[in-house]
Formats: structure tokens, sequence, C-alpha cells
């Protein structure tokens, strides 16, 4: 059942507010108006002194088109893979696009990874961590995902 996560701000994303959204939940139509509530919010907390704690990073739970966009995004600086070494019958999975996506903007974070071979119930798995390389700068140059940071409101997404 889908249900907020406890202890964290919860926002979530379709193109319509669900009905049953609950109270506490905020809701945004795309990534990119999350981000923006989110940098509002550390905005709003940092001025009214309310003592919240600023929102430091975003993690992306799902779905596939979600998953591929927020890797495109030159905001998105972590994705964390877990690859299953089998297939399964099912009405989504991750396509060619998304590990472009890596390919493209991304390296693995070898120390991060833990590439060794798991298994759980008979299916094998390995977690890896992808880290985003430096990003292109309109005009030229480019800017390492740390330096982008001190620039914007929320430092870190991970997909």
């Amino acid at each position: 059942k889908n249900r907020p996560l406890k202890g964290r701000l919860n926002v979530v994303l379709s193109r319509a507010r669900p009905a049953d959204l609950p109270a506490e939940v905020m809701h945004a139509t795309s990534l990119d108006g999350a981000l923006a509530l989110l940098a509002r919010l550390n905005i709003s907390n940092a001025l009214d002194l309310t003592g919240e704690k600023p929102i430091e990073s975003a993690v992306v739970i799902g779905g596939v088109s979600l998953f591929e966009e927020t890797a495109a995004h030159t905001q998105c600086t972590v994705a964390h893979v877990t690859r299953v070494n089998q297939s399964f019958p099912c009405d989504a999975s991750l396509d060619p696009k998304f590990q472009a996506a890596l390919d493209a903007g991304y390296a693995i974070d070898e120390e991060e990874s833990d590439t060794s071979a798991r298994e759980e119930n008979g299916v094998s798995y390995k977690f890896e961590v992808w880290r985003r390389r430096a990003t292109p700068l309109v005009g030229g140059g480019t800017e390492t995902p740390a330096a982008a940071a001190k620039r914007r409101k929320v430092s870190d997404v991970a997909c």
C-alpha cells in the first residue's frame, strides 16, 4: 500500500493531484516543479527561523519515466542502482535510455558500490552508485557537482 514515508517530507509527482493524497504530503506536476517547491521551502525555513532542518537532498523513488528524467537532469548528482541479474514478467522496466543517461553523465563510484553478487530468495542482485561528472556550462567550461551544490537550495538529488 502506498503511504507517506515517515520522518521526512514527501512530495508526490503526478500530472493531476491524487484525490486521496494525505494533507501532510505535497504535490508537484513535474520534477522541476518539485525541486522549485523544495527550494522555496528552504528559503521559507531560513527566513522564519522555525527550527526546521534545511532540505539537503531529495530522493526520487520511481517510476520508470521519472527515473529517466531524473538521471538526465543536471541537478541529479548521484544514482543508486540495484541491478537484478535475471528477468521477471512485469509491466515496466528501465530501458536503455536510463543506462545511456548514466553512461553520458556519470561514473560508477567503485568505493561506494557493492558490485559483489548478492542473493535473496533465489534472486541475484548487486548495488551500484553512480556519481555525476562535471556539468558543461552554457558558454563553455564545466562545473563540478560540488560547485553546483553551493549555488542551489537543494544540494543533492538522487535517483
